[in-house]
């Protein structure tokens, strides 16, 4: 084990690894004597596996593997305390690095950023209460109170410039006029601005209220094709029961036979009962 203790030996000083910044120069030095280490480990492996397999050999091969898994146990404990006394100056450092340079500068950055937008929106607020002030001038100078802002899809960058917000503005007025000013010569104007007013299209606005008519005139039109499913039944006033005081012999009866549909039947024996006659009908 004399080139693994001398490549511990490369980076078990703390003092050198401080010093050096984990000694990253000196990795061709561990890596070369790493190697010695594994060649000369794999003559001892391929020796033990040329041993033929027999009881005479059984106690030899036994012997090899267990001296090369004490070198490999002794191997991993020098590896993690080398690793151990590399990465301790570095977790050091690196908290140094955190505590004194990058989280000052990650909150500088934050903080500052908060300030640039805080800026950007003032002047986004600022350019929008102008932009919108000469939007409303623009709409009510040409007789309109409406769109609000809001709907009319001005959208206020910090790198946009007022000159063509504002033209925006003006082009968005004047091209409402145009469209209100078309509407009011079209048939159903007055339904078709309603709609307008909330779409802002005018070419869905005539075809809603367009088809809304064709709708209701075929309506209207199937309405007066259509036979009634069934009569209407005469609505008889009602009759004021007097009791009229009559002789036995005044009373006559009469065998009728009526045809007709339960409907009239129901509504000439309810007239029967009205007029106080007697009568009966027959299952």
């Amino acid at each position: 084990m004399s080139n693994v203790d001398e490549t511990m030996e490369v980076v078990d000083s703390t003092e050198s690894v401080e010093t050096d910044l984990m000694v990253v120069t000196q990795l061709p030095v561990i890596e070369e004597n790493l190697k010695q280490l594994g060649d000369e480990l794999q003559r001892e492996i391929d020796l033990a596996l040329s041993l033929p397999c027999t009881e005479e050999n059984k106690a030899e091969v036994k012997r090899v593997r267990a001296k090369l898994n004490k070198k490999k146990a002794e191997f991993e404990a020098k590896r993690i305390a080398v690793k151990n006394a590399i990465m301790e100056p570095y977790e050091r450092v690196n908290d140094l690095c955190k505590t004194y340079v990058l989280n000052r500068l990650t909150d500088a950055d934050s903080r500052l950023g908060k300030r640039i937008s805080d800026i950007e929106d003032a002047e986004k607020t600022k350019k929008r209460a102008e932009v919108k002030a000469f939007y409303l001038d623009a709409l009510a100078a040409r007789g309109l109170d409406f769109p609000p802002f809001e709907q009319s899809g001005i959208k206020i960058g910090i790198s946009d410039s007022i000159a063509s917000l504002k033209k925006q503005a003006s082009d968005f007025a004047a091209k409402t006029a145009d469209e209100v000013s078309m509407i009011s010569g079209l048939a159903y104007a007055d339904e078709i601005m309603v709609e307008y007013r909330n779409t802002l299209n005018v070419s869905r606005s005539v075809t809603t209220v367009n088809e809304r008519h064709k709708a209701i005139e075929a309506q209207r039109a199937r309405m007066e094709t259509v036979q009634p499913a069934f009569e209407p039944i005469p609505v008889q006033p009602e009759i004021p029961r007097v009791i009229v005081q009559t002789n036995a012999d005044d009373e006559v009866s009469k065998t009728i036979h009526i045809t007709g549909s339960q409907r009239k039947i129901d509504a000439l024996l309810k007239f029967l009962e009205d007029g106080w006659y007697k009568y009966e009908v027959e299952a």
